[in-house]
């Protein structure tokens, strides 16, 4: 294909997702660019988990992007039961200063962050754990994303100038990370950072080489600034609680006249000792996370690991793999290349921060239009419903075929236009993939297009939004999340793998509504 046409494509594919589609666009740009694969041609386009698979193996993550756009339509109280970490998507850079742009956005993601933490203080004070968890404590993460695409035009100017990135790291940590007086109830648990992406211009294709180095150098300081300013305040904050906790001071002298100075001493030794117990990683102030999306096209992988920085100080980076030309944008075999790419460009060592991309949309053959999971659902549910269920013989027995038939489901078609998307069972199998070939879990873009497991009602004035539940297409008598819903299917996956406590978390409902969190 010709370069126009490239670029004309490109253009086409920015503007359909600034339109309300996924944050990502197709790469035939960059097949040319970079000799991938065909069966790879794929670019832009959810405390850690403790459970392990034995006692000395990394973490299970599962990962949930999150834009803006869902935030009026989510129910917090069902996303912290399946995801370990949830990313607000996103905020922007301005390129002549570094501060953080999009202020609109700022208070719809802090807004946001309350809802999540009332979610979470419920799934603390229950005893609830994220999915995988083997019956260690730990708590759904938050993070804030930067960039995307169409909002990443930031980060080329302010990475390469010093001045610029320590402007923004500082007001990232302060501002959004350790502020902890804001009216929305503290900050995030960490930062994404979404740039689509160094090095490359979607009119022209990759920069000349110096240009690209210039990017990828810039990105690396970026990430160890980030880390440094974030475990300084850490330390100090956990500092400051020490010494709040300490029940007995040096200075403090017993009233009681019975009581003598071994005594006195023997106290101060044991509330020294109790302090040094009791202050345990729960109290402390938790590492905060720092995450990296990328696309697996095999050239990114390879810069990563030409700058050692950007290996080094980023806690997991997030494969996109998914928007693949054809019938299906995310096939199982992409699922494959792209951990083959991470352990052979990245390295195995690396293996435990990449997380597998799983999309919850479809794309339309040929012309890469895409649509929810949970509007496909809907549509194909309707379809299936139509072959599968009829009055005659067993009709409970028969509605269980058509369930399992339409879980395995990866297309929908109707009047001839073909959707490829990844169902229930796909999901399924895509987890144990990354779960066997040793990777520090999945990400989901995105958390809000999976069918809605519950009704949610929402205050907004002085009437009462209802979001009705899609993912309901069962008798009363089945569990339709269970079925249907994607976010399950992960939770699922893991207890089948043996990650899940002795409470099945997909089965708990808290009852809250929207407003109550």
């Amino acid at each position: 294909m010709g370069s126009s046409v490239r670029r004309s494509t490109l253009f086409l594919l920015s503007l359909l997702c600034w339109l309300g589609g996924p944050c990502c666009v197709f790469s035939e740009s960059l097949d040319a660019a970079i000799h991938s694969e065909p069966s790879l041609r794929t670019t832009n386009n959810n405390y850690n988990l403790v459970a392990s698979r034995n006692s000395s193996d990394h973490a299970f993550a599962v990962f949930g992007y999150l834009p803006e756009w869902r935030f009026a339509g989510s129910h917090f109280g069902v996303q912290v039961r399946h995801y370990t970490h949830l990313i607000f998507f996103s905020l922007e850079i301005d390129p002549n200063t570094g501060r953080i742009a999009a202020a609109d956005r700022l208070t719809q993601l802090q807004s946001a962050l309350y809802y999540a933490k009332e979610a979470r203080s419920i799934q603390d004070s229950q005893a609830i754990n994220p999915p995988g968890d083997a019956g260690q404590k730990t708590r759904t993460q938050f993070l804030v994303c930067f960039g995307g695409n169409g909002r990443s035009a930031g980060f080329s100017a302010m990475v390469r100038d010093k001045k610029k990135r320590k402007r923004f790291v500082k007001e990232l940590t302060t501002k959004l990370i350790f502020d902890v007086d804001n009216a929305f109830g503290g900050g995030f648990d960490g930062v994404d950072y979404n740039w689509e992406y160094p090095g490359y211009d979607f009119r022209r294709g990759y920069l000349p080489d110096a240009e690209v180095r210039k990017d990828y150098e810039g990105l690396g300081r970026l990430l160890k600034d980030t880390r440094k300013m974030f475990d300084k305040k850490t330390k100090a904050e956990d500092f400051e609680s020490s010494r709040s906790r300490r029940v007995l001071p040096d200075n403090v002298v017993s009233t009681d006249a019975t009581k003598d100075s071994t005594s006195s001493s023997t106290a101060r030794d044991q509330a020294r000792k109790d302090d040094s117990t009791t202050s345990t990683t729960s109290e402390r102030q938790a590492r905060k996370t720092i995450s990296l999306a990328y696309y697996p096209d095999g050239k990114q992988e390879q810069l990563f690991a030409a700058h050692k920085m950007i290996l080094q100080y980023t806690d997991y980076f997030h494969s996109m793999a998914y928007d693949q030309h054809g019938r299906q944008h995310s096939p199982f075999s992409l699922a494959e290349k792209t951990i083959e790419y991470a352990e052979k460009y990245l390295g195995p060592e690396v293996l435990p921060k990449v997380t597998l991309g799983l999309p919850f949309y479809g794309r339309r053959e040929n012309t890469g239009e895409w649509m929810s999971y949970e509007d496909i659902l809907t549509k194909q549910w309707e379809k299936q419903k139509g072959k599968g269920i009829t009055a005659k013989g067993d009709v409970q027995k028969s509605q269980k075929k058509l369930v399992e038939k339409t879980r395995a489901l990866d297309t929908l078609e109707e009047d001839k236009v073909v959707y490829g998307y990844n169902g229930p069972r796909m999901i399924e199998r895509k987890v144990k993939l990354a779960w066997e070939k040793g990777l520090g879990g999945v990400m989901v873009w995105e958390a809000g297009q999976d069918c809605r497991a519950e009704l949610l009602e929402k205050k907004s004035g002085a009437k009462i939004e209802k979001h009705v539940a899609t993912c309901d297409h069962l008798s009363s008598t089945e569990k339709s999340e269970a079925a249907f819903s994607l976010s399950y299917a992960i939770t699922k996956e893991l207890g089948n793998l043996g990650m899940t406590n002795d409470t099945k978390r997909g089965d708990i409902d808290d009852g809250r509504t929207h407003e109550e969190l």
